[in-house]
């Protein structure tokens, strides 16, 4: 009988001896995913991956995360082919899968961008950002692709951004500041480059806003102080080469002079150009 509970006893301690070490283990892991420096070791491997990929630079100098999907990402750079700044993001949000860094592809659900610059230039027919929308959504070729981090974004959120557009290729540029901007991928086709436009039509949208509100104010000023501004005219001078030079004067001198409007939001034609632009404009809320 003794025999037989010291072989029970025996096999019970290497039972939970074997527990032991597990829970040892699995503690062991828990700690590490939870200390920052281990965190901040990862998120630099996962950058120097895209960095390599993508054959530029790709940054971050900080990353606070829990159970590896939801992070709080600091100083996100992506730079371009010509080693400028495309993409400077102070803090992001990050929904990922879990345990992605395991994983040869991850589904990014959701991106909360805070103090973002996004700069994009071209000198011909080709953007910056094209080397962008060539890895994350390029067409299949049909060949088994080598495995690394593969990004499926669902959602973006912006918050002050910053968005600077050059183009050198028809001489033209965009500057644009946006308070918050949300964007569901679902709906986003990058060979349209529906957020691009977005982004200049809300930025149209604002402009005359602020021109029919800047000639309101001068016109209840004329009123008032019995000035007798001519607003006709007045479009009609900085159309021909002042500072506030603007391509919508041609438009706005016509309101004034032939349609006669007291408000420019009056005018047939700028309520059809506001009412086309609004759908934009709705995105910055």
């Amino acid at each position: 009988m003794a025999y037989v509970f010291a072989h029970i006893f025996h096999k019970l301690k290497h039972k939970i001896a074997f527990f032991a070490g597990a829970l040892l283990f699995f503690l062991a892991i828990w700690l590490a995913i939870n200390y920052t420096p281990f965190q901040n070791f990862l998120v630099k491997k996962v950058a120097a991956t895209l960095s390599k990929n993508l054959k530029t630079k790709v940054e971050v100098t900080h990353v606070d995360f829990s159970l590896f999907n939801k992070m709080l990402i600091e100083g996100v750079l992506i730079e371009d082919k010509k080693q400028d700044t495309l993409l400077y993001a102070g803090t992001a949000k990050v929904n990922i899968t879990d345990w992605f860094f395991l994983k040869d592809e991850a589904t990014l659900k959701y991106i909360g961008l805070n103090n973002t610059v996004i700069n994009l230039k071209r000198s011909d027919t080709i953007w910056n950002y094209q080397f962008l929308v060539d890895y994350f959504s390029g067409p299949s070729t049909g060949k088994k692709k080598k495995q690394g981090l593969q990004l499926d974004l669902k959602t973006i959120e912006i918050e002050n951004l910053r968005f600077n557009k050059t183009d050198e290729w028809i001489g033209q540029n965009l500057n644009a500041s946006v308070k918050k901007l949300t964007l569901d991928a679902n709906n986003i086709n990058f060979d349209k480059k529906i957020v691009e436009k977005s982004l200049e039509n809300a930025f149209f949208f604002s402009r005359l806003v602020a021109l029919a509100e800047g000639f309101h104010l001068m016109q209840v000023a004329s009123d008032k102080y019995n000035w007798d501004l001519d607003m006709a005219a007045i479009a009609k001078l900085w159309r021909g080469g002042c500072i506030i030079r603007s391509a919508m004067l041609p438009l706005v001198m016509h309101s004034f002079s032939v349609e006669k409007v007291n408000h420019l939001f009056h005018a047939p034609a700028i309520n059809e150009l506001l009412n086309k632009q609004i759908a934009a404009s709705n995105l910055m809320i």
